[in-house]
């Protein structure tokens, strides 16, 4: 079929790939690899690139894939499937094709004769070989891999690393000295055998890198290691040169320094005549030159053996010096020793003039002290000082003495050098301690005001709140923390004025914002505002736009006891008014409550609720009457309600005494016609007080509100006529009384109402039955015949005789 020989065609082409990979010819020399390709270092990666400049570059990273590349060869050879179609269905052979497992029969040559295989074969055995071609060459990338330290690191950061553990080393080694300075030899031994370490490392990573074979075969592949050896060599040429040129250029550095600094003092140096116009600072000259010498003396000279060593060093390893710097290196110790003696052979000549000139430097250092202490009152004295002076003024002052600081350490500075230069003793040092301590002030002086500078454009920020705005609690914990980051300057700046000035500010206002919080009560009027203004002797308008600003104005920290008693005085007497406002509730309705008497008269019932509220609200206003200046304002409500309730108290009583008076004689005097014969002045003084007192109650019970009907003087007095004629009554009544029980003493086992009670009802013997029992044992009630005329025993007959009498 199509499909048969289709597939011969593809196991043909595939076997004849796979003779060309095959193990036993290559090693033959029967053919040659089928590929070459190149082992890079790009981008910092071991990468295997195929020959194919035009695939390399590209951004699938599977086109320079060699193995992919022979891969992409076997798939081209199913496009034959393509070229035919299907007569059932039209589609073409390919996707029968690739995984055809069908058996077919080809020939390999005469000496291995047939076999037979399929497809489906013949690709496994392809992607076979490419495997193990693929591992060994991974593992050719991995032993190039272990040279990564050449490439893995920046060279900055590794020489800082280095230079890091060199400085570790020899802080180490002065500590096992016991604080031993190091010598410059020492010093060079340790330095240049750390150097030599690493310039062997990485000779030893270029020798390795020179002894890998290129190009390398493996199986049918030809791999290329020129570039990525090229790539190394550079690398370890960068490590190495890293570490020599760092020699090289000290070595050079040092050693031009020195010529440089010899050249100079030798023609510097010259014979200073005494003569001369500018004797003075030809001295200075010579004597820097030789004060320079003599201080580098012992450095330099002890310089040249740790520089011959670096120069071996580096002709060792391949980075030798010019002939030129070679003979300067051997010369420049003769030269430097000439150079010496040179200037001990003029300073001898300068002896005199030296000396002279030290006696004048010393007589302008004594005439400088009394500057130095003029410029130390001058700073004392200056405005930053005062915290009164305000922010501009101290600052314009700290820079001005900032100037003059500067300018009295330069000439310090100047005469300390002077001194030191012709050997004098160094006296004014101790000048520039003063001006050190002027400078030490003046930075704590400039903490203080941008400390100052801080708060004060804090507060005047706050300054624009409007009264009803201001939260006074939130600025006050806005205020707490300016004065703590303030106070961590105490210990350094606590001592100056300017310090207790700013912190007096911040605590003035910390004592403000309560005072302003208290007198944000709704307890306050007018009138406390007045008084305000009264005590601090500043007057203001509570408008719209009263703020911040103007109650700080008031300067409240002065008056912390006044506004403490102003807002005090405020409350109390905001609860004094809404108790009167209470008070004057209560009474607007209250009303007094009556009940019909036997007789037809309205009496008043003695209220529960108006003794209550008699009681609370005179305690209340004992209370407000006690409160001094605070209840003055309200003298007028509260003395009208004291003698009011008073009244009502009063009124109340009396006329619920004369009430039950009333009602217990009213019976008998009105009722009893034997007790108004008996006492007929009496029974007439009652009727009196009868009529007044039921005109009373008629006018009583048309107005009922308790101030209108008890608030009355006039009925007062009214009421203790009446009760006093009532008392007058009842006194002549209990006479009466005395003179029955002394004509039946067994009255007085009764009390007084009882037997009024029993007199008056004398014709009705069944009104007294409740009576009996108290006047005679044994005896509850009597019951009558209606045919008896009298009493059986003599003691009854008695009481009826009594009784009728």
């Amino acid at each position: 079929s199509i499909l048969f020989y289709l597939s011969k065609n593809v196991i043909v082409s595939i076997q004849k790939l796979l003779d060309q990979f095959d193990e036993k010819k290559l090693a033959k020399g029967e053919v040659n690899p089928l590929l070459s390709i190149k082992l890079e270092l790009y981008e910092k990666e071991v990468e295997l690139n195929a020959l194919y400049d035009d695939l390399k570059h590209e951004d699938d990273p599977e086109s320079k894939d060699v193995f992919q590349i022979v891969l992409a060869w076997a798939q081209d050879f199913f496009q034959v499937g393509s070229v035919m179609k299907k007569f059932s269905d039209q589609k073409d052979y390919l996707s029968s094709l690739v995984d055809n497992k069908t058996e077919v029969e080809i020939f390999l040559d005469k000496k291995r004769g047939t076999i037979k295989t399929s497809v489906k074969a013949q690709m496994k055995a392809l992607n076979l070989v490419i495997d193990k071609v693929r591992a060994e060459c991974t593992k050719l990338q991995k032993e190039y891999e272990a040279f990564e330290p050449l490439w893995g690191s920046a060279l900055e950061d590794e020489f800082a690393d280095f230079m890091k553990l060199l400085i570790q080393k020899k802080e180490k080694w002065t500590t096992a000295n016991d604080g031993k300075a190091m010598s410059p030899m020492v010093e060079s031994e340790i330095e240049l055998k750390d150097f030599e370490k690493k310039i062997v490392k990485y000779r030893k990573y270029r020798a390795d890198v020179e002894a890998m074979p290129t190009p390398v075969e493996v199986k049918w592949l030809k791999i290329d290691c020129t570039p990525i050896k090229n790539s190394l060599e550079d690398w370890v040429a960068k490590r190495i040169n890293n570490f020599t040129s760092y020699l090289f250029n000290e070595v050079t550095f040092k050693l031009n320094n020195v010529e440089m600094q010899m050249n100079e003092v030798n023609e510097g140096l010259k014979e200073v005549s005494p003569d001369s116009e500018n004797v003075s600072q030809e001295l200075k000259d010579v004597l820097g030159y030789i004060q320079t010498v003599r201080t580098r003396k012992h450095v330099v000279k002890n310089m040249f053996e740790p520089m011959r060593a670096t120069v071996k060093l580096l002709t060792k390893y391949g980075r030798p010096f010019s002939e030129e710097d070679n003979k300067a290196l051997t010369d420049a110790p003769q030269k430097w020793e000439a150079t010496c003696n040179k200037v001990d052979k003029v300073s001898e000549s300068i002896q005199k003039l030296q000396t002279a000139e030290a006696e004048r430097i010393r007589a302008r250092v004594r005439d400088y002290f009394d500057t130095v202490l003029s410029v130390r009152r001058e700073f004392q004295n200056q405005d930053a000082f005062n915290f009164e002076k305000g922010i501009e003024a101290a600052f314009i002052s700290m820079g001005d003495q900032y100037t003059v600081l500067n300018e009295v350490e330069t000439k310090i500075d100047m005469l300390t050098s002077e001194e030191k230069l012709f050997e004098c003793e160094v006296k004014s040092a101790a000048y520039k301690r003063k001006i050190e301590l002027c400078r030490n002030e003046n930075r704590s002086l400039k903490i203080i005001w941008d400390m100052a500078s801080l708060v004060h454009w804090t507060f005047t920020d706050w300054e624009k709140t409007l009264w009803h705005d201001i939260d006074a609690e939130k600025l006050g914990e806005e205020c707490k923390k300016l004065q703590k980051q303030f106070r961590k300057f105490k210990k350094q700046c606590g001592q100056f004025k300017a310090y207790m000035g700013l912190d007096d500010k911040i605590k003035n206002m910390m004592v403000i914002l309560p005072l302003i919080s208290d007198l944000h009560s709704e307890s306050m009027k007018d009138r406390h505002w007045d008084r305000l203004m009264k005590e601090t002797k500043k007057h203001f308008v509570m408008g719209p736009k009263f703020c911040l600003k103007d109650m700080l104005d008031l300067e409240l920290h002065k008056f912390q006891e006044v506004v403490g008693d102003i807002v005090d005085e405020a409350d109390k007497q905001a609860k004094i008014q809404v108790q009167l406002a209470k008070i004057k509730a209560t009474w607007a309705d209250m009303k007094l409550e009556f009940q019909e008497h036997k007789s037809g008269v309205n009496m008043i019932l003695a209220s529960e609720d108006l003794t209550i509220a008699l009681e609370e609200n005179m305690a209340s206003l004992q209370t407000m009457q006690a409160q001094g200046k605070n209840v003055e304002f309200f003298r007028e409500d509260v003395d009208y309600w004291t003698d009011c309730l008073r009244t009502v108290e009063s009124v109340f009583n009396d006329w619920v005494e004369v009430q039950a008076n009333w009602g217990s004689l009213e019976t008998i005097f009105i009722g009893s016609e034997d007790i108004r014969k008996q006492l007929p002045q009496d029974a007439a003084r009652f009727e009196g007080i009868d009529a007044k007192f039921r005109k009373l109650m008629g006018e009583v019970v048309k107005t009922p509100l308790v101030t209108d009907a008890l608030n009355d003087k006039k009925r007062k007095d009214l009421l203790d006529e009446m009760k006093k004629g009532l008392e007058q009554c009842e006194k002549s009544l209990f006479a009466y009384l005395e003179v029955k029980r002394m004509f039946f003493p067994r009255f007085y086992f009764v009390s007084n109402a009882a037997l009024l009670d029993i007199l008056s009802n004398g014709g009705n013997p069944q009104a007294i039955q409740k009576h009996l029992g108290d006047c005679f044992n044994n005896v509850i009630r009597l019951q009558y015949k209606k045919e008896e005329k009298a009493l059986s025993t003599p003691e009854l007959k008695e009481f009826e005789e009594i009784l009728r009498v």
